[in-house]
Order: structure tokens, then C-alpha cells, then sequence
């Protein structure tokens, strides 16, 4: 029985050496040893010395009890091998994949950093919100608040939003406020300088003469229709 044992397990152990070189030369997914398992990218192979079973038969008169063992023992210890680097690089347990949501979020905040600066940061808090709904609303910070800085109002604008059971939503929204508010408060201030700027112009403008008799002849007019208004004093000795 060891007679033939022997050559067997030398026939094994070259298999494994030979396995083991092809390994590193070639890609894992085009391996040859992909139909021992369903997973993709197997090509790890156990050793024989690295099985895990015990020797389950125990008929010794069956030489090739040792044999369907090891291969049976070889199978699953090269799919449990496989399983254990698929789910290393599975994409379930990778980073999760970005929403709409998130690049929406991203993009409002980028616009606020582009028109507004960074000088004065955002300042963002999750609270509790108020209102029907429950203990959702009740005992779940989903409500955002946010607080920026306008150099335009010399203040700083607060924004509250609850209008979405979602905190991500909320977020969105809130800086969609956040935003209209703050280009709001920067438009009302360069219409404010435009009309400074262009009563200064009036003022130092110099007038043409027909303005200058039109302007006159208005004072005169004003002048006597409050002439007509005033009273007449009468003399105490009359």
C-alpha cells in the first residue's frame, strides 16, 4: 500500500509546485483552476500539509481512501480560499457608491464655497425637529441647521430646514436656502451702492442752462404758492 501511496503523492506535490509557478505568472481570473469553484478569481491551492479535516475513513484496506480524501480535502480547502479573497475584493465590502443625493449635496456646497468664499466657514448642526410625525421627528436629529456669515448683511444667516423626513434631503434643501438667501442679501447690496453711486453722479454733475432756468422758475413757483399760505397779521391797534 505505501508502494503506491508513494508515487501518488509525488505526482501530487508536483501538481502543486506547478500550480503554485502558473500562479505567478499569470492573471488570477485566466487561471485553469477556476472550475473548482464558482468564484471568480480563484487560483489559491492548498497544501497537503495544510488540510484542515481529519481522515474520515476508516477502511485502510481501500487504497485510494487516502487519495479521495486529500482531493475531496483539496476541493474545499481551494474554494474556502477562494471565498475568503472574493470577499476581500468583493465590491459589497468596498466603498459605498455615491448617490444622486450626495453629488446634488456636493454641488450646492461647492457653488457656496465659489460665490460666497471660504473665509467665513459653514457651520452646519443637526437638531431635533418639531411638528406631527412621531418619535421620528421627536427623537431623530433630521433637522440641519445651518449658519454662514454674509458680508453683505454684516450678520450672520441662519437656515432651518424640516420640510424632509430624510437628513440627506434636509441637507439639500437647507443649502438651497442657504444659497438664495445669501445671493439675495449680495444683490440688494449692489443695487444699494448703484443708487449711492448714481445720486453722487447727479450731484456733481453740472446743469445745462435750460435746466438751471427750469429749476429756478419751480423755486419760484413753490416760493409764492407758500406766500398764498401765510397769514396776514392784524394790528392790535386797529
Amino acid at each position: 500500500m505505501r508502494a503506491l501511496l508513494l508515487p501518488l503523492l509525488l505526482h501530487i506535490l508536483s501538481v502543486n509546485l506547478v500550480a503554485s509557478l502558473v500562479r505567478r505568472q499569470f492573471h488570477r481570473d485566466s487561471t485553469p483552476w477556476g472550475f473548482l469553484c464558482s468564484v471568480k478569481g480563484a487560483y489559491r491551492l492548498p497544501s497537503y500539509h495544510s488540510i484542515r479535516y481529519k481522515h474520515q475513513d476508516k477502511d485502510l484496506g481501500d487504497p485510494f481512501s487516502s487519495l479521495k480524501t486529500y482531493l475531496g480535502v483539496l476541493k474545499q480547502e481551494f474554494c474556502i480560499a477562494a471565498h475568503e479573497e472574493g470577499a476581500a475584493v468583493s465590491p459589497q465590502n468596498s466603498l459605498p457608491e455615491r448617490s444622486a443625493e450626495d453629488d446634488t449635496l456636493a454641488q450646492l456646497r461647492r457653488e457656496l464655497r465659489e460665490r460666497h468664499g471660504t473665509e467665513f466657514p459653514l457651520r452646519e448642526h443637526y437638531i431635533k425637529g418639531t411638528g406631527p410625525g412621531g418619535q421620528k421627528v421627536n427623537k431623530s436629529a433630521n433637522c440641519v441647521q445651518l449658519i454662514q456669515f454674509s458680508a453683505a448683511l454684516g450678520t450672520n444667516v441662519v437656515v432651518k430646514c424640516h420640510m424632509h423626513r430624510s437628513l440627506l434631503d434636509n441637507r439639500i434643501e437647507a443649502t438651497r436656502i442657504l444659497l438664495r438667501k445669501l445671493d439675495e442679501a449680495e444683490e440688494q447690496q449692489s443695487r444699494a451702492l448703484r443708487r449711492l453711486a448714481e445720486k453722487e453722479k447727479r450731484r456733481i454733475l453740472k446743469l445745462t442752462p435750460a435746466e438751471k432756468a427750469r429749476k429756478k422758475f419751480e423755486k419760484q413757483l413753490r416760493a409764492e404758492k407758500k406766500a398764498t399760505r401765510r397769514r396776514w397779521k392784524v394790528d392790535e391797534d386797529w
